[in-house]
């Protein structure tokens, strides 16, 4: 096996995956969809503030919460519920409830995009051969470039089909995504790790509040 193809192995690229749901279409479509969602009425022009004020809320839960979960029910199972409900809080932008529902959303999708970047690159490094770590964190973390420059690049050109179908192509996309990867999760809980590397390292808890 050479270099390359052991680097983007199923679970390195399933890393990947995971951060784009996460961060590159939960926290960071957002931004690209505002103007859209105040020229079709969805908000006033003073409420994205709050919508982004509730997406970091839930990213700083998320962020907390992340290391407990995996220790709870294991990586395999938080991962795999995680990116399904970060999917379907983008699906519920869909739904034109207000602004207190799309408040919740956000919230949601937040708590899943930082429980995703606490748990899954320590999930795909853990595994890893010391020696191909370093490229293997390169692969994975590639994920929230890529997210950022998908939902940058193509929000405006869905936008042009309306919000709801907007929030429904990132719903789909994400979804997909989780799909692809549901097999490729190890169902090892975090507790299971070496003594020296009890939960998850601290150090990925801050580089989380960092995005």
């Amino acid at each position: 096996m050479t270099e390359s193809r052991s680097v983007l192995s199923p679970l390195a690229l399933a890393g990947l995956a995971a951060l784009v749901v996460g961060l590159g279409f939960g926290r960071f479509a957002y931004t690209a969809l505002v103007p859209g969602l105040i020229g079709e009425g969805w908000i006033g022009p003073t409420g994205a503030g709050p919508l982004a004020a509730a997406n970091f809320a839930g990213y700083l839960a998320g962020a907390l919460a992340g290391a407990p979960l995996a220790r709870r029910f294991g990586t395999a199972t938080t991962l795999r519920l995680t990116m399904a409900a970060t999917a379907l809080a983008l699906f519920a932008g869909v739904a034109p409830f207000g602004i207190v529902w799309l408040a919740l959303a956000r919230f949601a999708a937040g708590v899943g995009g930082a429980v995703l970047m606490v748990v899954a690159p320590t999930t795909v490094l853990r595994l890893a051969e010391p020696a191909r770590r370093g490229a293997i964190a390169g692969v994975v973390f590639t994920g929230i470039g890529l997210g950022i420059a998908l939902s940058g690049t193509l929000v405006p050109m869905l936008a042009r089909a309306g919000i709801a179908v907007t929030w429904a192509a990132l719903g789909l996309a994400a979804g997909v995504l989780t799909l692809l990867t549901w097999r490729r999760w190890p169902d090892v809980p975090v507790a299971a790790a070496a003594p020296h590397e009890k939960g998850l390292p601290k150090g990925f808890v801050l580089l989380t509040l960092g995005y």
